[in-house]
């Protein structure tokens, strides 16, 4: 019973207090438990912060295998465009080009083949012959219709051009030579590309 009694004596002196007094004891009050609230707040974020953080460093990123994936040669690609001698009305073409040397075979003409002609290009129409030149030196080409003549043009080195062929009725026969009309060598060879275009 004595603590109850101070208890009740203590608030009746707190109620007889004047108002100001009051006041300052309600604020104090009010101010500690907000730190003590607060400091409890703190810990717990805290606590939560460091728990993601170690959960985030437990996850796993899935593993990409790109082994399969083609690979693009940018840098050919690149070349294409820059050294190219096309006009701005051109088609750019893709870096998918063939060998010069897998031109088809001139079997009705093979005794062409002996005088250093590559190969044959189909009949079409309004078709145009790019050729890329990857060499570090000049290129002639040499494109011969049965009946109707020879076309001729050069390309320079790291370029490519285009040659119209026209309206060809007929199979014609290409030859690439260096600037003196010495057929070019196999090894050459792989470094001047071909496409043709319709």
């Amino acid at each position: 019973m004595d603590i109850l009694e101070s208890i009740r004596k203590f608030v009746v002196k707190l109620q007889e207090l004047p108002e100001h007094k009051k006041k300052i004891i309600l604020w104090t009050i009010v101010v500690i438990l907000a730190i003590v609230m607060g400091i409890f707040w703190i810990k717990g974020a805290l606590g939560s912060f460091s728990r993601i953080g170690e959960n985030l460093g437990k996850i796993e990123m899935p593993k990409m295998d790109f082994s399969d994936m083609p690979k693009v040669d940018l840098q050919g690609m690149e070349d294409l465009i820059q050294n190219s001698t096309l006009g701005d009305d051109a088609v750019i073409v893709d870096p998918g080009l063939k060998l010069i040397s897998q031109l088809e075979d001139c079997q009705a003409w093979s005794n062409y083949k002996e005088m250093g002609y590559l190969g044959c290009l189909p009949k079409g129409t309004n078709s145009q012959l790019l050729i890329k030149n990857n060499l570090d030196k000049i290129v002639k080409i040499n494109v011969d219709y049965f009946a109707s003549g020879v076309k001729l043009n050069s390309v320079e080195p790291k370029k490519q051009t285009i040659l119209n062929l026209g309206n060809q009725n007929e199979e014609v026969i290409v030859k690439i030579s260096d600037q003196n009309s010495k057929p070019l060598s196999a090894e050459e060879l792989n470094q001047i590309f071909y496409k043709i275009e319709q």
